[in-house]
């Protein structure tokens, strides 16, 4: 009895000592009972390779020196790969080393098949994907779980081609800078606790798309700031999708990058009953809401530092200039050069009430901020815009009101197009002008998630599998106007100008038809005809037809081609989530297509009507982007539209379109983006005489 109580008390474990025995080898048991996990090996690459979209832990069946290297840490997992065969799962090709101490007799084949531990459901869960969508399963990592137990972590994965791995490095390159912003604001906060709080920004903008989507990254750039910001927006009328409200998908996606959303006052009488009877015609009919602006801006709290507006509007810096606020331009083109010659202003008696009311009420020179932009003034001009008609006499062009302080503009330098005439240079100097690159992010590319695809669904899925099966995708988009607003008026009564140095002759004609003489429903048919010819049929192209907010019924209609098999046409096309899956990007040139497809370093074939397209055309054609289809009645044939085509996307090393786009989105990054604009914005509060 002696000895055996001995033995007890000897073997009884004290305080902190681990009992060791020839079963127990493995770490000491935590207080719940269970061992802290521990790691064996991790596959690194998979998730710089793979996009990863299902995982599952597996047991998986060894013998005992593969448990013993495994413990040791001698595992490979980075060539290893699963598959499903005769209803068991199967890890391939991953190394566990032998063990060191173990005759070879009793060692294993390091890289044998090993069978994974899986419910059934679970194989036949992966088996049905893989066979179905092309998808490779992928160990993800090795490790010992709370029961001492092997596993093994898998994934359901899809394969990413090169623009998806830069897109993941611009992603996760951006979180990370972000999070140092975020940072280093503050501990800046805490270390200086009195300092002034950081500005209020004022945002002023119209309705429509190209305009408020731009302003969103400046926003959540803003406010990672820390400044407030208040966002005043065009939110009812006729304009649809295009208003800026808590139930559109403009209106959401302002409030998820943080602004307050405001909505502009209506007009009343009693707060200065002088204008009315001044207005006279639609644009000074806008100016009815300036006063309600006023108040509602000097009733902000706290006051606002600055004004971020749109220079399409010109009651805009008006109200700015009234309050003594320093404001700041977002330009939605690219530069005052590209749009010289739609600057055309009204008689100037029919601005002359507005005038003298702005010079009496607030000694402000309208002139001094520029006349608007009367852009859709031919002979006559379609119902929704009705603005008069602009007679030959009419003054010589004067600007938009761009800022006398700052100028953002969402190109770089290589698009930017500088003043060109006189009435441009006696207003601004080329230091009024900072070119910021796109203002989109990689990681802020897509619309929030219960705004996206306000068509009622886009089939990104098909878009997915048809590049999953090596086929080429394009994207083809004509942009808004010829889609839309021009969809039925002649071409000729949007910007005779620019219709006229978009045509390579008095005698261009296409199906019977000058440029001019052309409808958007004539012009888009005239591309789809072509592209029809170009790609439809063919196994190895994949297009995505973009047909605007009236849908592929309405654009179809008249047209006596059928839409190819390899063709989706679709209304609205979330172009920010379908061009990183797209080898080339048919577009009319709009800045904004131009620099998304930079952003996801796609090339460029461009097929200008008016505006600022054609200078992006002629841009992108001499910095070697794509391929300019300028003159597009001459120049855009099927057999051109083909070959094109094929030389954007061909996926060879020397492509020397691909090497343009990626040294021209190098130097689109280098910019600044939204985050350079922020810094802008925020040095105009600290130092506005510098800038004026």
């Amino acid at each position: 009895m002696k000895v055996t109580a001995l033995v007890a008390l000897l073997l009884r474990p004290s305080a902190g000592v681990t009992v060791v025995s020839s079963v127990v080898r493995h770490a000491p048991v935590t207080m719940m009972g269970t061992r802290p996990r521990k790691s064996v090996a991790v596959n690194r690459l998979a998730r710089r390779n793979y996009e990863i979209l299902d995982e599952f832990e597996a047991g998986v069946a060894l013998v005992g020196t593969e448990v013993k290297s495994c413990r040791a840490g001698k595992v490979t997992l980075r060539d290893g790969y699963c598959r499903v065969k005769d209803g068991e799962c199967w890890l391939e090709n991953v190394h566990i080393a032998q063990h060191g101490t173990t005759g070879s007799y009793f060692q294993h084949d390091e890289v044998r098949p090993r069978r994974l531990l899986l419910h059934k459901r679970e194989i036949v869960k992966l088996k049905s994907q893989v066979d179905r969508q092309g998808l490779t399963i992928v160990p993800m990592a090795c490790y010992f779980n709370e029961q001492s137990r092997l596993k093994v972590n898998i994934a359901l994965a899809r394969g990413k081609n090169v623009a998806d791995k830069r897109e993941t490095i611009r992603r996760r390159e951006s979180d990370r800078e972000n999070r140092r912003m975020l940072k280093v604001t503050m501990s800046a906060a805490a270390a200086a606790p009195d300092a002034a709080a950081p500005p209020h920004v004022v945002f002023l903008q119209n309705f429509g798309q190209g305009h408020v989507l731009p302003t969103v990254p400046l926003v959540a750039a803003l406010r990672a700031k820390g400044c407030a910001v208040t966002y005043f927006a065009e939110s009812d009328g006729p304009h649809g999708d295009d208003l800026v409200n808590e139930h559109t998908m403009l209106g959401k996606a302002v409030v998820a990058a943080g602004a307050t959303l405001r909505a502009y006052a209506d007009f009343d009488p009693d707060l200065d009953p002088d204008l009315e009877p001044r207005l006279d015609g639609f644009l000074n009919k806008r100016w009815r809401k300036l006063p309600g602006l006023l108040a509602d801006l000097r009733a902000l709290e706290p006051p606002p530092a600055v004004v971020v507006y749109d220079p399409f509007v010109g009651m805009f810096p008006a109200a700015a200039t009234v309050l003594g606020l320093p404001h700041v331009s977002l330009v939605p083109h690219s530069g005052p050069g590209s749009m010289a010659s739609v600057e055309t202003p009204k008689k100037l008696e029919q601005a002359a009430g507005v005038r003298d009311w702005l010079k009496e009420t607030h000694d402000v020179d309208l002139l001094d901020l520029g006349l608007p932009a009367i852009s859709w003034c031919g002979e006559s001009r379609p119902p929704f815009l009705p603005f008069p008609r602009i007679a030959p006499s009419s003054p010589p062009p004067l600007p938009l009101r761009y800022s006398r302080y700052l100028n953002l503009v969402c190109t770089t330098n290589e698009f930017f197009a500088p003043m060109c005439t006189e009435a441009q240079r006696r207003l601004w100097t080329a230091d009024h002008f900072r070119c910021v690159g796109t203002l989109n992010e990689a990681a802020r590319s897509c619309r929030p998630a219960d705004a996206k695809h306000a068509d009622g669904g886009f089939a990104l899925d098909e878009v997915r599998a048809a590049r999953d099966a090596g086929k080429r995708v394009v994207l083809l988009s004509l942009g808004s106007v010829v889609t839309g607003y021009f969809f039925d008026a002649p071409l000729g009564r949007a910007i005779p100008s620019h219709i006229a140095a978009n045509t390579g002759g008095d005698d261009e004609r296409a199906d019977g038809k000058s440029l001019a003489e052309m409808t958007g429903k004539d012009f888009v048919h005239f591309v789809f005809r072509r592209a029809f010819a170009a790609f439809g049929g063919r196994d190895d192209v994949f297009v995505v037809l973009a047909c605007g907010k009236g849908g592929a019924e309405k654009v179809f209609g008249g047209l006596d081609v059928e839409l190819p098999p390899n063709f989706m046409a679709c209304g609205v096309v979330p172009q920010l989530d379908v061009l990183p899956l797209c080898d080339a990007f048919v577009t009319h040139g709009g800045m904004g297509s131009v620099m998304e497809a930079l952003l996801h370093r796609v090339p460029l074939a461009v097929i200008p009507v008016f505006g600022d397209q054609i200078w992006n055309a002629d841009r992108a054609g001499a910095a070697g982007l794509g391929v300019s289809f300028r003159y597009p009645l001459r120049t855009l044939t099927a057999d051109a539209l083909a070959e094109a085509t094929a030389a954007l996307c061909d996926a060879g090393e020397g492509n020397p379109y691909r090497r343009a786009v990626d040294e021209a989105a190098d130097a689109m990054e280098r910019e600044g983006g939204a985050a350079r604009a922020a810094e802008l914005v925020l040095d105009l509060v600290e130092n506005p005489v510098r800038y004026k």
